[in-house]
């Protein structure tokens, strides 16, 4: 799993000015006004099912982090790859501070976004085979259940299977084009 920054950080852009720590943080993400305090931005990241425990802060990303303070409005940071920032200053130690939590919505602007691994592709099955005195692959397929009821011609099973081993097993062949005997070898089943 990873998070994906939606909405850019600039610390640059990041307000310095003490007592409006939520203006401080939107300024930097970019967030128009919206929220009266932090207290209120946090309790929408809560509503909204958007506020996490500090313990899976993103370490990638850029994401306001939510403070709990001796204040009634609370108090915003910005946490920038791991890195805090108050007001525009570096935190040093951000650790000795009790949080609400990280939000992925600031004044109800998308900052993050998560991005699911992607789904492993399955290993596909295969059906293996060695060949013995007196095969034919026509029989082989029928023997492994991989006869579609239509074996010849140019969109038969046995093409279809020939034309895989090819391209997947060219060594199964010897010198005529023939498999050769006692060469384990594979086919993936048709879906």
């Amino acid at each position: 799993m990873a998070w994906k920054q939606v909405q850019p950080f600039d610390l640059s852009k990041m307000g310095t000015k003490p007592g409006l720590c939520l203006q401080n943080v939107r300024l930097a993400f970019g967030v128009p006004a919206k929220y009266y305090d932090a207290k209120a931005a946090m309790l929408a990241n809560k509503n909204a099912g958007t506020l996490h425990d500090i313990s899976t802060l993103p370490k990638d990303v850029a994401v306001p982090v939510f403070v709990d303070t001796a204040s009634i409005n609370e108090h915003v940071e910005a946490a920038d790859c791991g890195t805090f920032y108050s007001d525009g200053k570096k935190v040093t130690d951000p650790y000795n501070q009790v949080f609400f939590g990280w939000g992925e919505i600031l004044n109800d602007v998308r900052i993050v976004e998560f991005v699911p691994d992607p789904e492993p592709t399955p290993e596909p099955t295969k059906v293996w085979y060695t060949y013995k005195q007196g095969d034919t692959f026509g029989q082989v397929i029928k023997d492994l259940g991989l006869d579609e009821g239509h074996l010849w011609g140019e969109d038969g099973t046995v093409k279809y299977y020939t034309d895989q081993l090819w391209a997947t097993q060219p060594d199964v062949f010897d010198a005529n084009g023939n498999i050769k005997i006692g060469v384990p070898f594979y086919l993936i089943p048709r879906i």
